[in-house]
C-alpha cells in the first residue's frame, strides 16, 4: 500500500472518530437537559457510619447541601452503602444552569467516594508523570479529557 493511500486512510479514520465524538456529545448535552430530575448513585466500599458520622454529609455533597438531595441505602451483597443524590425540584439550579449543576453533583459524588475509600481526591492535573509525545490518539485523548470538564475522562 503507498504511503499516500496510508495517509488518507489515516486521515478519514481521524474524521470519522471526530464526527462520532461531536454527535455523542450533543446526545450526552440533550440528555442532560431532559434528565435533571433523575438520581446519580454511587456505590461507596463503606458503611453509612463511616461515610456521613453522625448524620453528617460527606464534605463534598455537604457543599451542595441546599441545592441536592441526597439518601443512603445499603448495597446489594453487602458491597457497602449506595449514596444517591440529586438536585432539588424548584431550585434555582435547574434549567438553564443545570447541565453546570449536575457536573457539580456528580464531581461531588465521585469525590465523596474517593474521600471515603482511598483518603483523598485523585487528580490527573497536572499530570503527575510530565508531558507526553504529541501524537494523534494523544490528541483525541486531551480533547475528551477537555470535553468531560471534571467528569472524569471517558
Amino acid at each position: 500500500m503507498s504511503k499516500a493511500l496510508r495517509t488518507t486512510f489515516l486521515l478519514a479514520g481521524v474524521a470519522t472518530v471526530g464526527v462520532v465524538a461531536q454527535k455523542a456529545a450533543q446526545v450526552v448535552d440533550k440528555h442532560i437537559e431532559q434528565d435533571q430530575d433523575r438520581w446519580r448513585v454511587v456505590t461507596i466500599g463503606r458503611t453509612q457510619d463511616e461515610i456521613a458520622p453522625g448524620g453528617s454529609l460527606p464534605r463534598p455533597l455537604a457543599a451542595l447541601a441546599d441545592r441536592i438531595e441526597v439518601q443512603f441505602r445499603h448495597a446489594p451483597g453487602g458491597r457497602g452503602t449506595e449514596v444517591a443524590a440529586r438536585l432539588v425540584r424548584g431550585s434555582s439550579s435547574r434549567g438553564a444552569r443545570g447541565a453546570e449543576s449536575l457536573r457539580e453533583l456528580r464531581s461531588a459524588l465521585r469525590e465523596a467516594k474517593e474521600l471515603a475509600e482511598v483518603g483523598e481526591v485523585m487528580v490527573g492535573h497536572p499530570r503527575p508523570h510530565g508531558k507526553r509525545a504529541a501524537t494523534v490518539m494523544g490528541a483525541m485523548v486531551d480533547a475528551a479529557e477537555e470535553r468531560a470538564e471534571g467528569e472524569g475522562v471517558l
